[in-house]
C-alpha cells in the first residue's frame, strides 16, 4: 500500500482507496493526474507529472507500481538517460528516487538541477515520477 498527497485537498490516502476520504475525488482521477500524456523516449514512457508529494523509496515503488499496466520506479540510468536526451523539461530542479539499489537499506537518486546522481538511505523523502517500457 501506498500512501500519497490527494491533489485536491492534499490529504494523506492510499491508492487502495476509491476515493479520497477528504474531499471524496476518485482515486482513478489522481491517477491520471500524474500518468497525464507520458512522455515517450524511444522504449520508454515517462509519466507526464511527479506525484504530488515527496515519499521515501519505499512508498515510492509502491506509488509507481500502484499506477498500473508496467508503470515503475525508473532506474538510475533511465532517469540520466532522460535528463542528458529530454533535459529538465518536465522536472523540476530536485531529487527522484531511482529503483537502482545500494548496499543495504540505500538507494539511488537522481539531481535534475545538476544532471548527477547520488544514494542515500532509503527512507529520505524525495521527488518521483513513473516510467513503463512500451
Amino acid at each position: 500500500m501506498a500512501l500519497f498527497n490527494c491533489p485536491e485537498c492534499n490529504k494523506v490516502i492510499s491508492d487502495k482507496a476509491k476515493l479520497c476520504v477528504g474531499c471524496g475525488a476518485p482515486v482513478i482521477i489522481m491517477t491520471s493526474k500524474i500518468i497525464g500524456t507520458p512522455i515517450k523516449i524511444f522504449n520508454l514512457e515517462f509519466t507526464e507529472y511527479d506525484f504530488p508529494s515527496q515519499m521515501s523509496w519505499f512508498y515510492a515503488k509502491e506509488a509507481c507500481e500502484s499506477l498500473g499496466h508496467g508503470w515503475r520506479l525508473p532506474t538510475k540510468n533511465e532517469l540520466d538517460y532522460f535528463y542528458n536526451i529530454y533535459g529538465i523539461k518536465g522536472y523540476s530542479y530536485n531529487l527522484y528516487w531511482s529503483s537502482s539499489e545500494g548496499a543495504n537499506d540505500v538507494a539511488y537518486y537522481y539531481d535534475f538541477a545538476y544532471g548527477s546522481m547520488n544514494s542515500t538511505s532509503k527512507n529520505f523523502t524525495f521527488y518521483v515520477r513513473a516510467v513503463r517500457d512500451f
